[in-house]
């Protein structure tokens, strides 16, 4: 009504156009007058409303009214951050993105926004963008930014913020050597910046150079001692150098000047996890849990903490997945597998192998998934997949066809073909040579246990025991076939020796309080029950004979 009667007044217009773009009526905007006074205020309202046409078109008229050919971009720096600052709070990196390339069409100079587009593509998972961005600034912006202004530019007066950046960039492309070299000139120009010494840790860790990752982040530390971060770092690196000792007081140290960090509660778990302290280990992730519930990664965690307990470590891991976690689907393959619930672990490592095709132990898991659903010629081809890439012989490999044959083997026997169970346990000793074929003559021999062969099966648990690393059980096996052969001093003699090992054989490692690693027996009640059962018949008979 108004501008019926006034339709040049720039306040007028202003309010009209104002208003036309929170009412999303752009169609209107082109038919008004945009006078110089407002051209700052509508241009960051247009950009806002992601209108890029209409404010392009503002934009470029603002040219024709500042001096020098200055634009409302240049002028407008702290309201556009701002804005830009909010989409990227609001995790609104696609739309942040594009209004930064808007901006930086016309203001292709200020370092603050190539920091923003720099962390928009890293957010975006552009690493490789983001590196050409990073490169581009650096040619314009090398010592960017001045760390004090009051004192002398001289080198060790600047941040070097970009080529840090650089560094970090080269690290999540796996080139190591690279962000080193990157750093290196960092560190010459201005050794007091600790971050950089921070990211040529963690060049060094992923390059699994532990001491030199500790001799670095040892300097970050000297800088700022009081920083967490650091110290959570050197203990992880301790920790994979397996110094664990003095991982676990660097850890302490970590959660002692912060404790609101999640990530430490996670390496110190790990640690005590490694040290065989297994309920301090738990005790640990459960306070991080307590104080973070929301964190995946002290989920995941808790899932390896737990992991003789299937159920609940499958929970666990199946909590992180719910919370947004990145999980080992290998780790969750496993457990369904350990589970009996061999369909939903077959479904969870053929996701794995379809992310990563190349990932050699993925075949071996599902090997051993089919092994286990008794798809026996499947399991080996897959097996055999796993073999040619990752180019190992099946030994190396942990002898997983050898396994398959044995199980398979056996299966065959059970099942009524005997001949055909024989062939394929003499191609699992061929496999893997008289010396090394303990597992393999055992199932040779378990194949004429079915058939109470009980002599034949001597003969070939006999050639397993003298074979390398034979089972736990060889000898309660041997005891049996003897006691059923009417050998009873000679089982006595084998059972005795199968209930001792059940008792004493089988160890864990745990760490003594001088940080020195000690071994401690876990019974093996199945055997001990077996052997001790036919320990009690051959007494029997004994007394009957007096």
């Amino acid at each position: 009504k108004a501008l019926s009667f006034y339709p040049d007044h720039p306040t007028f217009n202003y309010f009209m156009i104002i208003s036309s773009v929170e009412t999303s009526q752009y169609s209107e905007i082109e038919n008004l007058i945009i006078y110089p006074d407002f051209l700052d205020d509508i241009s960051i309202r247009l950009i806002e409303k992601r209108q890029y046409n209409l404010a392009e078109k503002v934009i470029e008229q603002s040219s024709y009214y500042y001096p020098g050919g200055e634009n409302v971009i240049n002028n407008c720096v702290g309201q556009i951050t701002k804005l830009i600052s909010n989409e990227i709070k609001a995790k609104n990196y696609e739309d942040a993105l594009n209004m930064l390339d808007l901006i930086m069409f016309y203001n292709n100079q200020n370092p603050e926004f190539y920091r923003f587009k720099i962390e928009l593509l890293i957010e975006l998972k552009k690493f490789d963008e983001a590196l050409v961005v990073v490169n581009e600034i650096l040619k314009r912006r090398p010592k960017y930014p001045l760390l004090v202004f009051e004192a002398e530019p001289s080198n060790d007066n600047f941040g070097y913020e970009f080529y840090l950046q650089k560094a970090r960039l080269l690290n999540i492309l796996d080139r190591y050597e690279e962000s080193i070299e990157t750093i290196n000139k960092v560190i010459k120009l201005n050794p007091k910046i600790a971050s950089a010494y921070k990211i040529k840790t963690i060049s060094f860790y992923y390059l699994h150079d532990y001491k030199n990752a500790i001799i670095q982040i040892d300097k970050a530390i000297e800088l700022d001692p009081e920083k967490s971060l650091f110290l959570s770092i050197k203990a992880d690196c301790s920790f994979k150098d397996h110094r664990l000792k003095e991982a676990l007081e660097q850890i302490e140290l970590a959660l002692k000047l912060d404790s609101n960090i999640p990530e430490n509660y996670r390496i110190k778990a790990r640690i005590l996890l490694f040290m065989n302290k297994h309920d301090e280990s738990l005790r640990t992730i459960n306070k991080g849990i307590k104080k973070f519930p929301e964190n995946p990664d002290l989920h995941e965690t808790k899932s390896l903490v737990i992991y003789g307990n299937h159920m609940e470590s499958l929970k666990a891991l199946e909590k992180a997945e719910s919370l947004g976690g990145k999980v080992s689907l290998y780790n969750k393959a496993q457990l369904l597998n350990n589970l009996g619930r061999h369909e939903e672990a077959l479904e969870t490592i053929e996701i794995e192998i379809n992310a990563d095709p190349d990932r050699y132990s993925s075949y071996e898991m599902k090997a051993m998934i089919l092994m286990e659903m008794e798809q026996f010629e499947e399991a080996l081809k897959f097996n055999e997949k796993a073999l040619n890439i990752s180019g190992l012989s099946d030994r190396d490999s942990g002898c997983i066809k050898e396994q398959i044959l044995c199980n398979y083997a056996v299966y065959l026997a059970e099942n009524g073909d005997k001949e055909k169970g024989i062939e394929i346990a003499e191609e699992a000793v061929e496999l893997s040579g008289p010396e090394w074929a303990s597992d393999s003559y055992e199932a040779y021999g378990d194949i004429f246990m079915v058939y109470k062969e009980y002599q034949e099966a001597l003969n070939k648990y006999e050639k397993a025991k003298k074979s390398h690393i034979p089972s736990i059980e060889i000898n309660l096996k041997i005891g049996i076939c003897q006691f059923e052969l009417g050998n009873y001093e000679k089982a006595l003699k084998f059972l005795e020796t199968a209930k001792y090992q059940g008792e004493h054989t089988v160890l864990t490692q745990e760490i003594d309080k001088d940080g020195n690693r000690v071994q401690k027996s876990i019974a093996q009640k199945e055997i001990i029950e077996e052997a001790s059962k036919y320990i009690t018949k051959i007494k029997v008979i004994n007394a009957n004979k007096m």
